[in-house]
């Protein structure tokens, strides 16, 4: 069985003990969130420990792009997460938000994987055009909202609760420096490390050269 960066944090909040435990989540408020905007057929809704998924067109889906993040105080999460579902829902973009209350304040807790923490939801545009385009209007739909916690491995827009940064959509696996890591490819084609750390240059830097090619 394999275990996400996230499944060790069900055992580390038990203050009754130095040692990881199990059954920490009794008395934490596990109060699910939703969307009421409607999807047909078209779309795949898969549900895990981790995340609740909406996902359409994933046959045409890059493998590695712009990804935006949204962040959200945990007040006024399930609100805004709605607001972003109709957004995204009616212009076909895919998404996936963490599916109750207790996961986002574990996932902004000190034991948290910082290259995930601040992270609620994370949107796949189909294209540079799509990311563009949804950078302003999701900001503005975001506004009203009380700010969330910051994305440390992310780029800030126009100080909202939208955050991008470059990466790979889809889990692909290589060998780099003799390790088994996710992965991008470079404009070389070569396979690079998507390094998920508090650190951004990296990505923009694949991504500015992947236009310097094609420009050339």
């Amino acid at each position: 069985m394999r275990y996400t960066n996230k499944d060790y944090l069900n055992y580390v909040n038990n203050q009754d003990s130095l040692f990881y435990s199990p059954n920490l989540t009794k008395g934490f408020d596990k109060q699910k969130y939703s969307i009421n905007t409607f999807v047909n057929s078209k779309w795949q809704h898969k549900i895990d420990n981790n995340w609740e998924s909406y996902l359409i067109n994933v046959d045409t889906l890059p493998n590695q792009g712009w990804k935006i993040h949204i962040t959200a105080n945990i007040s006024d999460a399930q609100q805004l997460l709605e607001v972003v579902a109709k957004i995204l829902i009616p212009k076909e973009v895919s998404f996936k938000f963490l599916p109750d209350k207790y996961s986002l304040l574990m996932a902004n807790s000190k034991y948290a994987d910082r290259a995930e923490s601040g992270k609620f939801i994370t949107i796949y545009p189909e294209s540079t055009k799509s990311f563009l385009e949804l950078l302003d209007i999701l900001t503005k739909a975001t506004r009203k909202f009380e700010e969330g916690p910051y994305i440390l491995n992310d780029k800030q827009w126009k100080d909202s609760n939208v955050y991008f940064r470059y990466g790979g959509f889809k889990p692909i696996y290589a060998k780099v420096n003799g390790s088994i890591v996710p992965v991008v490819k470079a404009p070389d084609g070569q396979w690079v490390e998507d390094i998920r750390a508090p650190s951004l240059g990296h990505h923009i830097t694949i991504y500015q050269n992947s236009l310097k090619n094609q420009k050339s």
